[in-house]
């Protein structure tokens, strides 16, 4: 691994002889309208700007899901315009048909061309076909002289310290653990271990909204999550406050956002109707907060519901929020046309 710190991070033990922690906001995609056929890019450029005044450690350009990699590659290349090398841009990479490893190798190099300074890999694992699983990372560590980061959604910590004990190009694991701290615990004794025996780092980053201060008392060491569209200085801030210390500062801030994080990203165990429409709620939220203009989202999206725009705008007003739009401005929304 090249030891050159491009982005004046803290120095630590992970790739680049760098510290991996903080907090890596994924994007959200304005469009200029309805047919959500064209980015808008002055937009996007200034939720950049922002998140990285508010004081991130790196940058995921990307959206959820419905974007082509000719479009993931034009976020990337707007996103290094605007950070001017202060914070690492990553390169999301999935899966697009059933060749995963020759997929994602062949998209990689397409991130990289556009500027990815890290690979984040997004892949779904085979719970029946694991050692294939951990292969991919083998390759991708080898193919390329870059950090990686990767999604794991449950994925057994036993897993995960096999791959990087395996690969040195790993700096850090999203780990979306269900709003179970047990399972973050476990994640951080096993890196632990890693460390123990190679020396290198591998942070634990939390994904999603809820109870982020809870992950990083049990070990994690920053978060990696779509709130950035629209909390992204409360994450900064809770980072912040823990790191110095001050749990009660971490949980005060924390607790006034719930209302909102509720509203906006359900709560899991509920249905798909609640908890699975987090994506487009991120959309909704940033048009309400005054961040997007519009709220357009591609199809498959349902039209949002009066009851449920409203019950946002609600919801970031009790969590303390300056909302722009009107609930007269809330109503007949409908949906975008493709």
């Amino acid at each position: 691994m090249n030891n050159r710190n491009k982005w004046n991070k803290p120095s630590g033990k992970g790739p680049m002889g760098l510290d991996w922690s903080g907090v890596y906001p994924a994007t959200i995609v304005p469009w200029t309208d309805n047919t959500c056929r064209e980015i808008d890019e002055d937009t996007y450029r200034s939720m950049i700007r922002h998140m990285i005044d508010s004081g991130i450690a790196g940058l995921d350009p990307n959206e959820v899901e419905g974007l082509s990699l000719e479009e993931t590659c034009r976020l990337i290349e707007i996103a290094k315009e605007e950070s001017k090398g202060r914070i690492p841009v990553t390169g999301k990479i999935e899966p697009r048909n059933q060749q995963w490893t020759w997929d994602m190798v062949k998209e990689a190099e397409k991130v990289i061309e556009a500027g990815a300074d890290v690979l984040y890999l997004h892949p779904v694992p085979d719970q029946n076909n694991m050692e294939d699983f951990i292969n991919l990372y083998k390759t991708f560590d080898k193919a390329f002289d870059l950090p990686i980061m990767s999604l794991m959604v449950g994925t057994p910590p036993a897993v995960l310290k096999e791959i990087a004990l395996a690969c040195p190009n790993i700096c850090a694991w999203k780990y979306e653990s269900r709003q179970n701290n047990g399972l973050i615990k476990e994640l951080v004794a096993n890196m632990r271990e890693v460390e123990a025996q190679t020396g290198r780092h591998v942070c634990t980053l939390r994904a999603g909204d809820h109870d982020l201060a809870e992950s990083l008392v049990n070990g994690a060491e920053g978060t990696f999550n779509g709130g950035g569209c629209w909390r992204v200085e409360y994450d900064v801030a809770i980072v912040n406050a823990v790191k110095r210390g001050d749990l009660n500062e971490a949980f005060a801030i924390q607790k006034r956002l719930e209302p909102a994080t509720d509203a906006v990203r359900g709560v899991f165990g509920t249905t798909i109707k609640t908890y699975g429409r987090f994506p487009y709620r991120y959309k909704i939220t940033a048009w309400l907060l005054g961040i997007f203009p519009n709220y357009y989202a591609r199809l498959p999206r349902t039209a949002f519901s009066d009851e449920e725009v409203l019950m946002l705008r609600d919801a970031l007003i009790k969590a303390g929020f300056e909302v722009v739009r009107a609930p007269e401005e809330c109503k007949n929304l409908g949906i975008s046309l493709y």
